[in-house]
């Protein structure tokens, strides 16, 4: 009897322990107001870097608005570099997670994982923060500084900062509009071939007359070789645009040998307001890659080597139809 007695004591006690410890636990969960942070728009931002596993890089807008990565100077992806100033921007801490420098580790806001943003407007610092794991598919564990607390925040932004040089670095080749283009000219294989675009009369089509009984010009694009004035296929001069006006590369070439470029392996040539020539040399030893040069592009750069086989494929099947029909 006195031994149950001393159970339910026991027990008991525990029972008081654990309520207290819900109870104050829940006040101070209650009575925690989450850190407020200070508005930034996507605007000001005009400078950040970004430090973590990967080395430390700085992002700078230019007067046009454009985006570089110093010191190199290179050309940031729009879209990326847009993503990055918008979740800097729109930081947003939802719950208080954990807190103190012992749990660190278990959030990858340790030193060896963590990632550290500072954003900047001119010289003046507008926000900084540390990046930790993705919490979920909708949320990241982050810390703020001289804060010991983790926190959850809005978004899954974890590997939108968790980036080396080479994945932000503005990789279009071209981008023109395919209209404006007049000229294609090839070189492949021992031939240089040129095709030019004429606006036509269509003397085909169905005449029509305007209200005043005028009869209404029509008129057709059509492509000619420029030596004998055949009409070709427009086929590979839709084809060849397609393939080009958006046309982005595999990577950067960081000191490449000069032996990749010794030998031409195929060019081509697109004239319009603005002109636009891609130099593609002998693919690279044991890889599916080409090594390649564009006029005004200072980087040298890979292209795949289905992309370039595609290319060349146009070339070979233009040059062996016969003219288009008149």
């Amino acid at each position: 009897m006195k031994k149950n007695m001393i159970q339910l004591i026991i027990l008991g006690g525990a029972i008081v322990v654990l309520v207290l410890f819900l109870v104050f636990n829940n006040i101070n969960s209650i009575n925690y107001k989450l850190p407020e942070l200070s508005k930034v728009g996507k605007e000001e931002i005009t400078r950040f870097t970004v430090t973590g596993p990967s080395g430390t890089m700085e992002l700078v807008k230019d007067s046009d608005n454009n985006w570089k990565i110093n010191p190199q100077g290179y050309p940031a992806a729009k879209n990326t570099i847009d993503t990055m100033v918008k979740e800097i921007a729109e930081l947003t801490l939802t719950e208080l997670v954990a807190s103190g420098e012992e749990v660190f580790p278990r959030y990858n806001l340790d030193d060896a994982n963590k990632v550290t943003i500072t954003a900047y407007n001119g010289e003046k610092e507008v926000r900084k923060y540390e990046v930790g794991k993705s919490a979920t598919s909708q949320h990241t564990f982050v810390k703020l500084m001289d804060d010991q607390n983790v926190y959850r925040a809005k978004g899954d932004f974890r590997y939108t900062f968790d980036k080396k040089i080479a994945d932000i670095r503005d990789k279009t080749v071209f981008n023109f509009n395919k209209d404006d283009i007049n000229s294609i000219e090839t070189v492949f294989e021992g031939r240089t071939h040129t095709v030019l675009k004429y606006v036509e009369k269509d003397t085909s089509a169905e005449p029509e007359k305007d209200k005043d009984g005028n009869e209404i010009e029509k008129t057709k694009t059509v492509w000619r070789d420029s030596t004998t004035k055949e009409e070709i296929d427009p086929k590979f001069a839709n084809d060849t645009l397609d393939a080009l006006y958006n046309l982005n590369c595999i990577d950067y070439l960081e000191n490449p040998p000069q032996e990749y470029f010794n030998k031409e392996y195929f060019r081509i040539a697109l004239k319009g307001p603005k002109d636009y020539t891609l130099t593609v040399y002998d693919k690279i030893p044991e890889k599916e890659d080409f090594p390649t040069e564009s006029a005004g592009n200072p980087y040298k750069f890979t292209l795949p080597a289905w992309r370039i086989n595609n290319l060349t494929k146009l070339v070979t099947d233009m040059l062996d139809k016969k003219p288009a029909s008149k």
